[in-house]
């Protein structure tokens, strides 16, 4: 396993948007649909679930793994500190944490 700081994974993740043109909201939707996966595989019951929420690009992966689990049927609640809505990466800016 590659252990990479977070300045190396945005360059990586340039490199392959730029020379790939995979964008990166598929590359969230697509994680944040693989931790849900995770999450339903080791949980019995569509029991509640809470969802913290930060304001970079894992923040969008967690909106994109409550959105999967809602779809399922979970119980999810995101927790998100709107007061710093000014630091919200670009990718989930447009997010609605409220629609879930």
């Amino acid at each position: 396993m590659t252990i990479v700081t977070g300045s190396q994974i945005r360059e990586i993740e340039a490199n392959i948007f730029t020379r790939t043109h995979y964008r990166a909201d598929i590359a969230m939707a697509l994680a944040g649909n693989c931790l849900a996966d995770a999450v339903e595989s080791i949980v019995e019951n569509k029991l509640r679930i809470a969802s913290v929420c930060g304001h970079g690009n894992n923040g969008g992966d967690g909106f994109a793994a409550s959105y999967f689990l809602h779809s399922k049927g979970y119980d999810v609640t995101v927790f998100f500190d709107e007061s710093r809505s000014d630091r919200l990466s670009p990718r989930i800016a447009g997010s609605d944490p409220h629609r879930l």
